[in-house]
C-alpha cells in the first residue's frame, strides 16, 4: 500500500521487467479490500511472469476510441459526404437525442449487443425511432469504422 501526503491510500504491485522496477496501481484503499487487492496483485504479477506488461496494456486500453468519436467520424466521412443534407440532419438528431446519451461515452470495445438492445427497448414507445436508431448503428459503413 502506498500513502500520499493528501491522505489518499492506494494498493500497488511492484515488479521488475527488462531490468526496470515498475509499479502498477491496483486500486484505492476503501474501494478495494485487502483481499481483493491481493487477488489483483496476483493476477498482475502472473501476467508479468508470462511476459506481458500490465502498464502498457492499460495505456493501450486508454487509447481505444469512444462510440461518439467513431460515430462523429462516420458522420463526417460517409453521411455528410454521401447522403442528402436532410438525411444527415436526421442522423445527427438521432445521435444527439438517443444514441449518444446511451452509448456515446462508452469505449467501442466495451459496447455489447445487450447495450444496443437496451437502447432499442427504451424507445419502444416510438418504434419508428427505435428502428431508425438501430439501422444507423447497424450500418455496414459504420460497422467498418468501429474496427
Amino acid at each position: 500500500m502506498a500513502a500520499f501526503p493528501s491522505g489518499k491510500k492506494v494498493y500497488v504491485a511492484q515488479y521488475r521487467q527488462n531490468g526496470r522496477s515498475r509499479r502498477i496501481t491496483l486500486g484505492e484503499h476503501g474501494r478495494l479490500t485487502p483481499k481483493e487487492a491481493r487477488k489483483a496483485a496476483k493476477k498482475a504479477l502472473g501476467a508479468v511472469e508470462y511476459g506481458k506488461d500490465p502498464i502498457e496494456e492499460r495505456k493501450a486500453a486508454r487509447g481505444v476510441r469512444t462510440f461518439k468519436e467513431v460515430a462523429d467520424e462516420f458522420m463526417r466521412l460517409h453521411v455528410e459526404a454521401k447522403r442528402k443534407s436532410r438525411t444527415a440532419d436526421a442522423y445527427h438528431a438521432l445521435n444527439r437525442l438517443y444514441i449518444f446519451p446511451a452509448l456515446g461515452a462508452k469505449r467501442v470495445l466495451d459496447i455489447r449487443r445487450a447495450d444496443v438492445a437496451r437502447l432499442h427497448a427504451k424507445l419502444a414507445d416510438s418504434p419508428g425511432t427505435a428502428n431508425r436508431c438501430l439501422a444507423l448503428i447497424s450500418s455496414p459503413k459504420f460497422s467498418l469504422s468501429l474496427t
